[in-house]
């Protein structure tokens, strides 16, 4: 049975223009219908993003920061009843275009995404309708979008999600799994056998493998480590680890991938953990293992982290002594919600 159904309520967020008390342009509007006049402007029963644009990097407090300011939103949604997705639907209602990429999350947590792409802001009320072909079933829908080149801030109106209803999940689970896109074990079983059939890449020097290592991104540096010996030996240069920027990964680190980047964390100069927690798989005691070994900070990044407690806080006092916005971060820090942070 094909059904169409909006978000019961918002589990996580990045950030929203005002405070959750006043009912404005806040993440909680979007659980609600779709209003059926579709009228381009400044609404404010709409979601409105809280974030910094490129005219705003003349602020002495942009200049103070080495790690460059957000630009990208993520909105969590959560779903009544899980569902085999056809369609997903974000009603843009000012400044259209600036949905970046679209995930989903099954009820046993893994990842799909969907669609992404770049942003192409426009002044003109829209709808980004997009058809999925998957046969797993979720009840978790991502939205993320980006506002650089915009002129102003995005809003979006409502959030639908249309797909066919599951009557028994644990049906499904044995088709879930051989579906999942989530670390290809395949892929990584092909690209040890390719390395190991081939021995030049043993004798080639080590410069020269580090400056291949350089052009990977973090997680396929992890993937990498797991070939043999030598590449994981690698993976432990400081050339590789010195700056470590864990928000592309937010929908898939947990506290393994924290212990895991914890054994590197000597190394570390510049990390940015910003959005980390989603589901509550970053725990603060593992975050205060990471950040409690990592002596040599320079910059640190905690923008939308659901991890963050007082004792967090007190940790990067006592433990970061090197951080150069250490002066700044207690009054960066505004709280929105219990479980939420924002500079």
């Amino acid at each position: 049975m094909m059904i169409k159904q909006y978000p019961c309520c918002i589990r996580s967020y990045s950030s929203e223009y005002s405070s959750r008390y006043s009912g404005m342009q806040v993440a909680s509007n979007l659980c609600a219908r779709a209003s059926t006049r579709t009228v381009y402007g400044d609404h404010q029963h709409a979601l409105m993003f809280r974030v910094y644009h490129e005219w705003e990097s003349q602020l002495p407090s942009k200049r103070s920061l080495t790690w460059a300011m957000d630009t990208n939103n993520f909105i969590e949604c959560v779903f009544t009843i899980p569902v085999i997705p056809n369609k997903i639907e974000v009603y843009e209602c000012f400044i259209s275009g600036s949905i970046t990429r679209i995930s989903g999350i099954s009820q046993e947590g893994r990842v799909f995404c969907y669609w992404h792409g770049t942003p192409n802001h426009r002044h003109r009320y829209n709808v980004f309708a997009k058809e999925i072909a998957t046969a797993d079933a979720v009840s978790t829908i991502i939205i993320e979008t980006s506002s650089v080149g915009a002129s102003y801030y995005s809003q979006i109106e409502a959030i639908s999600l249309t797909g066919v209803k599951i009557p028994d999940p644990k049906a499904n689970n044995d088709a879930s799994k051989k579906n999942s896109n989530f670390y290809p074990h395949n892929t990584l079983l092909r690209f040890s056998e390719t390395f190991h059939q081939s021995p030049l890449i043993t004798v080639l020097p080590k410069e020269i493998l580090l400056k291949i290592f350089s052009y990977l991104k973090i997680d396929d540096i992890c993937r990498a480590s797991r070939v043999n010996k030598l590449f994981l030996n690698l993976s432990f240069d400081p050339s590789l680890n010195s700056i470590i920027n864990l928000k592309p990964l937010f929908l898939h680190i947990n506290n393994n991938a924290l212990e895991y980047f914890a054994g590197r964390g000597y190394f570390i100069k510049s990390l940015n953990m910003s959005w980390l927690g989603i589901k509550n798989k970053v725990s603060p005691s593992k975050a205060c293992e990471l950040i409690g070994v990592s002596f040599n900070l320079i910059d640190l990044r905690l923008s939308g982290c659901s991890f963050i407690t007082p004792g967090v806080i007190q940790l990067i006092g006592t433990t970061c002594r090197s951080l150069k916005v250490k002066r700044h971060i207690i009054s960066y820090i505004i709280v929105v919600r219990p479980t939420k942070i924002f500079y």
